[in-house]
Order: C-alpha cells, then structure tokens, then sequence
C-alpha cells in the first residue's frame, strides 16, 4: 500500500469536489438545453459561477413549468 501524504490527500478531495462541480453544470446545461433550446448567455455565467447546493436546486426546479428566468433567479 502506498503513502499518500497529507497535501496529497486534499488534492485528491478537492480535485473530487471540482469534477463534481464541473458534472452537475455540465448536466444542468444539458438540461437546459433539451427543455429551453440553447440558453441564453446570462445563464451560463450564472452556471459557472454558482456551487453545488445551487446547482442541485436548480435541477430540482427544471422539473416544474417555471421559465428559466424564474428557476434561476437569485433566492431571498
């Protein structure tokens, strides 16, 4: 069995937490893509700029008849 340091084991973790990050927005804009048609530039900013959590709620919601702008509008 091989040793993994410390540093190495955080990269490891993070670089898990980026492809997640990178395969739930790349989902969401299939998604996107298959019920709107292409989306609009605004929503591929928001996209890339938004975690985890946002993206999962996002999802969530593409199941509904919300517009898209309504589904990605920002949560009070």
């Amino acid at each position: 069995m091989q040793y993994i340091t410390g540093w190495e084991r955080r990269a490891k973790k993070a670089g898990r937490r980026e492809g997640m990050l990178e395969g739930k927005q790349d989902m969401f804009l299939r998604m996107v893509n298959r019920k709107f048609g292409v989306g609009p530039d605004w929503a591929l900013t928001k996209v890339n700029e938004a975690d985890v959590k946002q993206l999962d709620r996002w999802s969530d919601l593409l199941f509904t008849d919300k517009p898209l702008k309504e589904i990605m509008r920002p949560r009070t």
